[in-house]
């Protein structure tokens, strides 16, 4: 099973904090830890006031444990043997659920991949959707953890 703690920190991490709406690469307007107020119903004048005025940093946090809880279960609803992936693999699809949207199933040909247990075409799919264009250098990392199922042990201290 996926440690949520982890994926939060990691997210939170790569995110950033950001209390006053903005855009994010992919267009659409975000706050707090990438939360998309565009798919997530706020109005114009909403977003508005989140452009001037912000957020909370408590609003922040509970947006990004809402937005993780939907990319597990949209992660879930395509990959039928979800619960059978690596802990990494489960991360990797949750990732690109938060980083993408809810629109993961409109990634056939990853999906495709999955459905084989290919996991090399599945990061090369990655890498080659909208996804890898848009992702830059996380995008890149994760498909490697989806092609590898395991992620690198940390070096051993120096110290």
């Amino acid at each position: 099973m996926m440690n949520m703690n982890e994926v939060k920190e990691r997210l939170k991490r790569d995110e950033g904090l950001r209390l006053h709406a903005f855009q994010s690469p992919a267009g659409y307007w975000a706050c707090g830890y990438g939360h998309n107020l565009e798919a997530s119903g706020c109005s114009k004048e909403t977003i508005e006031r989140y452009k001037i005025e912000g957020t909370s940093k408590a609003q922040a946090e509970k947006w990004l444990e809402e937005d993780i809880r939907k990319a597990e279960q949209v992660a879930r609803n395509h990959i039928a043997y979800f619960d059978e992936l690596t802990e990494v693999r489960q991360f990797v699809l949750v990732y690109l659920a938060f980083m993408f949207g809810w629109k993961m199933g409109q990634s056939k040909r990853i999906l495709k991949a999955l459905e084989r247990r290919n996991y090399e075409d599945a990061a090369n799919q990655i890498l080659k959707s909208k996804m890898g264009e848009l992702g830059g250098e996380r995008v890149r990392r994760l498909a490697e953890l989806m092609r590898e199922g395991e992620e690198e042990p940390e070096p051993p201290s120096t110290e």
